[in-house]
């Protein structure tokens, strides 16, 4: 059979991470089917140029990746597909997948919707499996739409193939100033996964991977490292796990494999790693293994509203962590969320300074969202709120002015209290100390005014 995967353009964000996602799904499928990736976002793929590739490869299966605010774009571009294919079978799946399928499998054109995790998922759909047998989907039948039940998950992530790098123009990736951090070594710049899943219940998060954390060995992990040094000249790794220092023995062990590699490579965590998991050895290991720049994801400095999201996070442990890894000479960010539901003024002015008191180099302070299929979209929901029904509203960048204000005080106070955060957060000692540390002054000074003078 003929696959071809799709990552939908998107005109809000410049940044064009490796479309891990199709990537795992390709490699997984590629030695029983003939398998093309096309990036319509990193390869500038216009809805002419898609008509043509379909033309030329007339693919079978048609498999696309969906994030919730690029859902309109999406449901167009496969619409569009199955008008120039009838023939071809329309497979949705990511993040919108899981938030809201019933939306997705309602439209015409779309033929499976699939939920959780998709390799083994699209693969007995493309085998041609009776789809009442395989687990983890929606369809339809003679009109109506169907569920099986959830996918079970990959336990063993060392199964998995390595992503298929061969079927993407990588230098469409790795060349890019726009990344998903906010600093950047190197100029080569490639992203992994090491893991799958997260432990937590935060009410804010979606739970695309579940909640039993799986992982790949350090041993899996240096290959795939060693492959993109060596074969694609990657010289910066960003790592990007929900949860990567939960099991520290492991955590430390990739360390370990990294330093006694002797590849002499940058590494940072975009997406954040718990502070709560946090030792003096493993910082001293991340240091000398190339780590450079960590974030951590924080999001509140009030005790009844890290209990409220079910973040739980031990507050003095973030400070020693913080402080700790400070103190190794690595970069640390720190991430806040402002305007929970039912949150206070005081509230916020406790994060706020506590964020300000941190030796953090770096900050963001975000509005709530309420992604949907979330517990906190469900709450707002259940209290009354209006939520957006656009789908460009869900950016995964800024907030949008379409979502309500969950907090206890206005929505004009709410902003000011973003910007205020901001302001009492970045004195001038720290834009100085910021300005020496950082590695990229030009990118630096983008996402700083970008972040203290955009509207959030």
């Amino acid at each position: 059979m003929k696959v071809l995967l799709c990552n939908p353009p998107s005109e809000t964000e410049k940044a064009t991470p490796l479309p891990l996602g199709l990537m795992y799904l390709a490699s997984y499928i590629e030695k029983e089917h003939e398998v093309k990736i096309v990036d319509m976002k990193a390869d500038n793929v216009s809805r002419q140029k898609l008509q043509e590739i379909i033309a030329e490869f007339q693919p079978d299966f048609f498999g696309i990746r969906c994030l919730t605010y690029l859902s309109a774009s999406v449901y167009l571009i496969c619409e569009f597909v199955k008008s120039i294919q009838p023939a071809c079978v329309i497979i949705a799946g990511g993040p919108h997948a899981q938030a809201n399928p019933t939306e997705m499998i309602a439209k015409l054109f779309i033929d499976y919707v699939a939920i959780g995790e998709g390799e083994i998922t699209l693969a007995e759909i493309i085998s041609g499996k009776i789809p009442a047998t395989i687990d983890g989907i929606m369809y339809k039948e003679h009109g109506e739409i169907k569920a099986t039940r959830p996918r079970e998950q990959i336990k063993n992530l060392d199964d998995l193939p390595f992503p298929a790098y061969h079927l993407i123009n990588i230098e469409n990736y790795v060349n890019n100033r726009y990344v998903h951090a906010f600093f950047k070594a190197e100029d080569r710049v490639a992203q992994i996964f090491t893991s799958r899943g997260c432990p937590f219940h935060c009410i804010y998060c979606h739970k695309i991977f579940g909640k039993v954390i799986r992982y790949r060995s350090p041993e899996n992990i240096i290959a795939e490292i060693k492959l993109l040094y060596y074969k694609y000249g990657i010289k910066e790794i960003q790592i990007l796990d929900d949860s990567f220092n939960i099991n520290l023995p492991r955590a430390k062990k990739t360390m370990d494999l990294i330093i006694n590699s002797g590849i002499k490579i940058k590494i940072s965590f975009p997406n954040g790693i718990r502070a709560d998991f946090v030792d003096e050895e493993l910082a001293d290991k991340m240091k000398k293994a190339g780590v450079y720049s960590v974030c951590f994801g924080i999001e509140s400095g009030d005790k009844d509203i890290q209990k409220f999201i079910n973040k739980n996070l031990n507050l003095d442990n973030v400070r020693a962590a913080v402080a700790l890894t400070t103190k190794k000479g690595i970069l640390t960010t720190g991430y806040f969320m402002l305007g929970f539901l039912d949150e206070t003024k005081e509230q916020m002015m406790r994060t706020i300074e506590f964020a300000r008191h941190l030796k953090l180099h770096m900050a963001t302070f975000f509005k709530v969202t309420p992604y949907p299929n979330t517990e906190l979209y469900k709450m707002a929901v259940n209290r009354g709120f209006t939520l957006s029904n656009k789908p460009e509203a869900y950016t995964y960048t800024f907030s949008q002015e379409e979502f309500p204000n969950l907090s206890k005080i206005s929505s004009q106070e709410l902003e000011k209290m973003i910007k205020k955060a901001y302001f009492h957060f970045f004195s001038p000692w720290r834009i100085i100390r910021l300005g020496l540390k950082a590695p990229n002054k030009k990118m630096l000074l983008v996402h700083f005014f970008r972040l203290v003078f955009w509207k959030n």
